[in-house]
Formats: structure tokens, sequence, C-alpha cells
């Protein structure tokens, strides 16, 4: 019922554009729709250019932030390093220690800016995986994280830029931190599901004021972000949760039912059309397979409704451990030496629950995911931006 209002105000929006011959769209909604109308969503949100928001977000006050929040929670400080001749791969590169009581645990190259030959991803590589060496101390684990930022001097980042700075250095934390007997288990070298728990993790933080206030600041005024943009900035890439969630139930379902079987009874088209019809709010268009430039089909290969597990067990995470203070360095030494520490060597349901101290039900799962959209939906209800 909620992605079917969702669509109902995606159509409101359409209401209001014509098409080339200055008539009015037909009042349906189509798949290729969705992007545009997100887009022309998030404009009328803001009512201002995206450039305000990020003149609070510049990329150091970012770094500073993900730095605090470590301190606070796990006792690590992410310090900028010198670099040795021909250690990077392009000058831009910077390289970071993560390090506590003055030891370093782990390095981070960073690779922030965009180049015409590089790799246009947001993403996180471990390099070298932690292993417990014969005198017992263990390697230290090497990482690199991608961004694709504009190449200026002075970077600001969006609101998508910056929750891809937090996903990954979860992620990179995440290898960081694992203590394992083996690299090959170390760290997110473990089961795909368990592996987004701690980027997700990440992101429900950033969507926290108190975490928020103690970063984002204007370069020039150094204003703390004030509320009313606070809440745009959490509400600028989440304009319709609960349709964008039954989409992911969507391709979650494909991706299990094009991996499943095989050789597949039906053409995929077929499976698809199927498949959108039951799961999607959204009318199946006939001799379409826009599923064809769906890469997660082969990267993920059955493995896509990791996306939404582990969002959901990240969401339990945070309302049973971390709500109540974003930065207790209590609960943060629980969660790296119960969960963090173990990379793939436990079974991801274990370390759940050996850290929240129960293994939780599919249940209080869903329950979990669909506070946050509910949460989304009454902090959009508080901008107005459903009365098209």
């Amino acid at each position: 019922p909620l992605a079917k209002e969702e669509v109902e105000e995606m159509l409101a929006l359409k209401s209001t554009e014509k098409n080339a011959s200055g008539r009015f769209n037909n009042m349906e909604l189509h798949p290729w729709d969705l992007t545009w109308l997100t887009m022309k969503g998030r404009r009328k949100l803001l009512k201002q250019t995206q450039s305000n928001l990020e003149r609070y977000f510049s990329l150091d006050s970012c770094l500073q932030g993900v730095d605090h929040l470590f301190s606070s929670l796990f006792g690590l400080s992410l310090k900028q390093q010198p670099l040795e001749d021909g250690e990077v791969w392009d000058d831009s590169v910077r390289k970071y220690a993560f390090m506590s009581n003055n030891e370093v645990l782990g390095q981070l190259y960073c690779d922030f800016f965009h180049r015409p030959t590089k790799l246009n991803s947001d993403c996180q590589f471990t390099i070298q995986g932690c292993r417990k060496l014969r005198d017992g101390s263990y390697q230290m684990p090497v990482s690199t994280l991608n961004l694709s930022l504009p190449p200026v001097k002075f970077p600001h980042l969006s609101q998508q830029a910056v929750e891809n700075l937090f996903h990954e250095m979860g992620h990179a934390v995440h290898s960081v931190l694992g203590r394992t007997r083996y690299q090959n288990i170390s760290g997110t070298r473990c089961p795909t599901d368990f592996a987004e728990i701690p980027s997700n993790l990440m992101e429900l933080f950033l969507q926290d004021k108190r975490v928020l206030e103690s970063f984002a600041k204007n370069v020039e005024t150094g204003e703390t972000l004030p509320e009313e943009k606070m809440l745009m900035f959490k509400l600028s890439n989440n304009l319709f949760p609960a349709l964008t969630a039954q989409i992911q139930i969507l391709y979650s379902i494909m991706d299990q039912s094009f991996h499943g079987s095989d050789p597949l009874k039906r053409p995929t088209t077929q499976v698809f059309s199927e498949l959108h019809k039951q799961y999607s709010p959204i009318k199946y268009v006939e001799n379409t397979a826009w599923y064809l430039r769906f890469t997660h089909l082969y990267t993920y290969a059955g493995k896509y409704y990791s996306y939404l597990w582990s969002r959901s067990v990240a969401n339990l995470i945070w309302r049973q451990c971390f709500r109540q203070d974003p930065f207790s360095s209590v609960i943060g030494e629980l969660y790296k030496g119960k969960m963090l520490a173990y990379g793939g060597g436990v079974h991801p349901s274990d370390l759940v629950g050996n850290f929240l101290g129960f293994r939780p039900s599919t249940d209080e799962l869903v329950d979990a995911f669909y506070q946050e959209i509910i949460e989304m939906k009454d902090n959009l209800a508080q901008t107005k931006i459903n009365n098209y």
C-alpha cells in the first residue's frame, strides 16, 4: 500500500510536466520514469541548488566526521601519512593510517577523484588481509577506497557522495579491525550479506542529527548545518522509500529466479514479466528487457538479496544498540569484538546473535526495515513535499 501511494505521488509530479508537443504527459507511470521523477522531486524538495548543501560537506570535514565517529566507538584515529616515491598509482591518492594508542592497525589508500581512465565506481577493495603470524602478531590489513569526486582543489560532497564515503568507510574499518587466523576470511572476505552490514550501519549513523552536527559545517562561516537543511540532506536521496524498497525486492527475487533452476524453463523475459506483474506496483511494458543492463545479475549472481537483508540487520542493530548514543565506546567495543573481528570465520547469524544477545527472527528484521521507511515518510510529511 505504501508503494502504491508513492506511485500516485510520482504521477502527480509527472502531471506537471509537458512533452515535446506541449501536451501534458499521459497519466501512466513507466519504469523509465523513476529516475527522472526522483530528480524532479529532489529539486522540489531542496528548493535551491544542491551546492547550498554541499558547502557544509567539504571532503576534509567529512573525513573529520568519520575520524570522530571511529575515535568515539573504537578508539581509532585516521591520520594521513606521507608517501614514498612510487608508492601510489596517481599523485592524487592519499594514504591514511588507522591508529590506536600510537600503533598502526591498518592502512587505507584513498583514491577520491575522478580520472578519465579510472573505474567510475565508489567501492572499497582489500589489498592485504589480516592474518595471524608465527610470532603471534597480526599482519597489517591494507585497503583502498575509491570515490569519483570532481578533481578540484577544495572538493565539496553531494548528499550521495557523503553517503557513499561513509558506506565505504564501513567496509574499510571492517577490514582493519578483523583479527583472523587466515587472511582469506578476514574483514570483508566473508559472506556478502554479512559484509554489507557495517557499511549500511555507517549510513544509519549518517542519518543521526548528533553525528551530522559533529562535522557538517559551512566552510566559509563555520555554521553548523541548520536543522531544516539537515532534514533536506537526509531525505534528498530517499523521497520514495517504500517504492524503492519494493523495487529492490523485485530485483532480489529476479536475481534468485535467474540463478535458481538450471536451465530456466522459460525465457528470461517471460520470467521477468511474471515477476514484475507480481511484485511491482508499476505496470510492466511488454517486450522490454531493461534488466539486461542490471550488472548486479552477474556481479552478485544470486546474492543481490544481501542488500535488503543487511539493511534490515543494520537497522535492528542501530535501534537496539546505537540509537540512544551513537558515540558509545562501550557499545563500539562490543560491536568490534563480537562482530567485526571475526570476518568470515564465524557464521553471520551467530555473529549477529552474539552481538544483539538474541538471534533475530524474520519478522523482527522485516519490522526493523519497515520502521526505517515509516520514519522517512514521517520526515517527508514535515517538508510538505507531497502537496504537489
